[in-house]
């Protein structure tokens, strides 16, 4: 524990005296005498008479931390080194409890309860997903402000009033120092802020609300000594709070946890997504197995596109994208100079709105980065895909030859009569029987393509007007396509 020369201010404000403190740094860990020739502590508090350190001074007792000085109009020495010693001993019986308790598994409730006869102050500590850690007891409904009340009422502070921080203060979740923010239309009474994080990544927040105008310097540094042992709390915690990271809430969403929805939806809320923006999952490898950045990419993208929440997961980069707040051609454009720059390449998924169905968009984008190429600086549509997918499981799960007959009958001339009526079939059909289309594909004269059309019909007993007829014959050729992995 290290006090500043602030919080002695307030200690022995009784005692008038006459301040003069330059720095006030939190150093004082000790309580000494003024001798003849002494070599002065940076972390002792000096108490003696004027005269002890001027020879020209007073019987005025004075307390004095490096160029910081506490004059009293008394010669009292033993009234305020008392005074002294007792506020030197309070403290520390209060840091002593606090380690005890963190030691011990406590709460953070259990560090605030511990706090309450040093602070008097309103203080309430949030974590990550801004619900409820801890609050005064002492002040109920009414006595502090609407965001109070709301986090005695719901255990959370309310959807708006996040909304409008996050809106007015972006900088409210980054910074490490504390924050001081003035009255406003939502914020009636001055506070200040202590963010809380584990490496870089945001975990909770402590709030002392100044209702009564009276917040000092003093007290302000033994906030900073409270939060110092949240912060302690947090470390000791780390793995339970890392569950309440954002990062760990979009793993066990992408994994099918649906009862990490709720959370999922608050902290997307709270970077300004609302449930009705249009999202998609973007999926990211490396093209070459050896060739694997995922941390650097994974730290560039978040830091260059706010408007994803980017993570690593199962051997992927994902990026949970936000359509809103950035249109897909400036997204994908901006990331394929990063993934060409990394020898990546992506698959994503079609967009969606309904958090609670992440996950199949998730496997969309999966089943992508499966069937692409995987070329490197490019980004592939699973529209371009899922029928690719669709004939692989077909495939996989048939115990019947299910090929038409139709297409037996053509291989079976071709092979005997060195034609290529199937191969026309399958391209006639699949650029919907336009002739104009299938002859450009084939390279044919549009006269050489009609006399095709019709031997063709000769030699095939089936109705190419009827609907499931070439739907059945379609399926046929995917099914039987050596590799059912394609690219389009």
């Amino acid at each position: 524990m290290k006090l500043s020369m602030w919080i002695f201010a307030d200690w022995l404000h009784e005692f008038h005296p006459q301040i003069d403190i330059k720095s006030g740094l939190p150093e004082i860990d000790t309580i000494r005498f003024f001798s003849g020739n002494f070599t002065p502590s940076p972390n002792a508090l000096y108490v003696g008479k004027m005269r002890d350190l001027f020879s020209s001074g007073s019987e005025n007792v004075i307390c004095v931390h490096r160029n910081d000085i506490l004059l009293f109009p008394t010669d009292d020495i033993e009234e305020i080194l008392n005074s002294v010693l007792s506020a030197f001993d309070f403290y520390s019986k209060w840091t002593t409890q606090l380690l005890e308790a963190i030691s011990s598994g406590s709460l953070v409730s259990d560090l605030l309860r511990l706090t309450e006869p040093v602070i008097t102050q309103p203080i309430f500590v949030l974590d990550s997903s801004q619900c409820l850690l801890a609050m005064s007891s002492q002040y109920g409904i009414g006595d502090v402000d609407a965001q109070w009340d709301s986090l005695i009422l719901n255990e959370s502070s309310e959807l708006s009033f996040l909304m409008e921080m996050n809106r007015t203060h972006p900088e409210y979740f980054a910074k490490k120092e504390l924050l001081s923010y003035a009255c406003d239309s939502f914020l009636p009474n001055e506070t200040w802020f202590h963010n809380f994080h584990l490496g870089d990544t945001w975990i909770g927040v402590a709030n002392i609300i100044n209702i009564k105008k009276d917040i000092t310097r003093g007290t302000l540094d033994l906030f900073r000594i409270f939060c110092s042992y949240v912060d302690q709390w947090f470390d000791s915690n780390a793995q339970h709070q890392a569950n309440l990271t954002l990062d760990s809430i979009l793993h066990q969403t992408l994994l099918g946890n649906t009862s990490d929805f709720d959370s999922l939806n608050r902290h997307l809320r709270l970077r300004s997504w609302t449930d009705e923006d249009e999202k998609l999952i973007l999926l990211l490898r490396p093209s070459s197995e050896q060739y694997n950045i995922h941390n650097y990419l994974c730290r560039t993208l978040n830091r260059n596109f706010p408007s994803t929440v980017t993570i690593t997961h199962n051997e992927s980069i994902c990026m949970l994208c936000n359509l809103r707040q950035q249109n897909k051609n400036g997204l994908f454009q901006g990331v394929k100079q990063w993934l060409k720059k990394s020898a990546y390449h992506g698959g994503y998924s079609a967009a969606f709105s309904d958090i609670r169905y992440i996950r199949e968009y998730y496997l969309q984008a999966k089943i992508t980065l499966d069937f692409c190429k995987k070329t490197a600086g490019e980004l592939y549509d699973y529209e371009n895909y899922a029928m690719n997918y669709l004939f692989s499981i077909t495939k996989s799960n048939l115990h019947a030859n299910v090929t038409h007959p139709a297409i037996l009958t053509l291989q079976q001339y071709d092979k005997t009569h060195h034609t290529e009526f199937a191969e026309t079939l399958y391209v006639y059909l699949k650029n919907e029987r336009s002739q104009s289309a299938t002859a450009k594909e084939l390279h044919l004269h549009r006269n050489t393509l009609t006399y095709r059309l019709h031997r063709l019909r000769d030699l095939i007993s089936c109705n190419l007007d009827d609907a499931k007829v070439r739907m059945h014959i379609l399926v046929s050729y995917e099914l039987l396509r050596e590799n059912s992995p394609s690219d389009t």
